[in-house]
This record gives structure tokens, sequence and C-alpha cells, in this order.
């Protein structure tokens, strides 16, 4: 498994946009520059994760996809100072298997909202019964938001803030 630096992503051909030597990528992260890291098994599969970090607007998004290279899940951070708080989670799932699908095609979409005082919004779209509704979330009624909270990543160390489930330990993001 490797890790591609690059300064986008390219979802539907599972391949980088604008290769970035680490060099180059480490140059950007120090200027706040928009880059990606990539975490793929081989180099001609789809990604398993990918981490769109740009420190000047102080926006990350990790992107977690299926083995057919789709968006399952996207996370965004919004930067608080020295640390990331997670504003939003969106969730898809697609009917077909072995097609590639986008986001927008997915036969249901959730986004969670998150503000910092615990409370959220979720909003769905579930094509599948044509239905669609927006409900009110309280995060965290009786315990913390410790989960919604990570440092800045520093560059390379991304294991932390690409963990797909918030309440456990981070996983090599390798």
């Amino acid at each position: 498994m490797s890790i591609i630096y690059c300064e986008r992503w390219n979802d539907r051909f599972s391949k980088p946009i604008n290769v970035l030597t680490e060099e180059e990528a480490y140059a950007r992260h120090i200027a706040g520059k928009l880059y990606t890291a990539v975490s793929r098994p081989v180099s001609d599969s789809p990604a398993r994760r990918a981490v769109e970090i740009r420190l000047e607007v102080g926006c990350t998004r990790v992107y977690f996809y299926d083995s057919d290279g789709r968006i399952e899940i996207t996370y965004t951070f919004g930067r608080r100072e020295e640390r990331m708080f997670l504003e939003g989670v969106t969730a898809c799932t697609y009917e077909k298997d072995g097609v590639f699908l986008r986001e927008n095609q997915a036969s249901r979409v959730e986004i969670d909202s998150y503000n910092e005082d615990g409370s959220g919004l979720r909003i769905v779209r579930d094509e599948k019964n044509d239905e669609c509704y927006m409900q009110e979330l309280q995060l965290a009624p009786d315990g913390t938001l410790d989960d919604f909270w990570e440092d800045v990543p520093r560059f390379g160390e991304y294991d932390s803030i690409a963990r797909a489930v918030r309440s456990q330990p981070p996983a090599p993001f390798v």
C-alpha cells in the first residue's frame, strides 16, 4: 500500500490530478495550499481513503471509498485555531455494485451537519423509498464531543483524522 500525493483525486477514473512529489506536497502543506494524500493498496486499484487538506481556508475533507471507487463517506472538518472540528458527515448508499456512480447518483444520501454546542441537523434523501426529510440531532446528550475534535494534521500524519469510526483508535493511513 502506498500514499500518493496530488492536488486532487479524480474519483471517476481513480487517478490523481496533478501528481505531487512528497516535497511538493510538504511545501503546499506548510503554505496552507490545497493538496491531497491518497491511500490505496496497489497502483491500479481504487483509493481506500483520501485526505484533502487546505489549511489556508481551514478545511480538511476525508473521503472513504467502497470497493468500486465510489465515495461512501465524507468527513468535513473546519479549523478552530489549532484544532479541527467535524462539521459534517455525508454517507452514500448505492444500489448497483460494480458500477461507478457519483454521490448525486446514490440511492440514499444522509448529510449530517454538526455544531460545537452539540446540536446538529440530518438531511436524508432516499430515492428507493421516495422520501426526503430533515431531523434535528443532539450529538452527545450525556457525553462529550471529544470524537468530533482532531488536532490539525501534521504533514504525513493522517491516521487520526482519517478514522472511519471516530470512537476507535487510529489505524495506519497506508
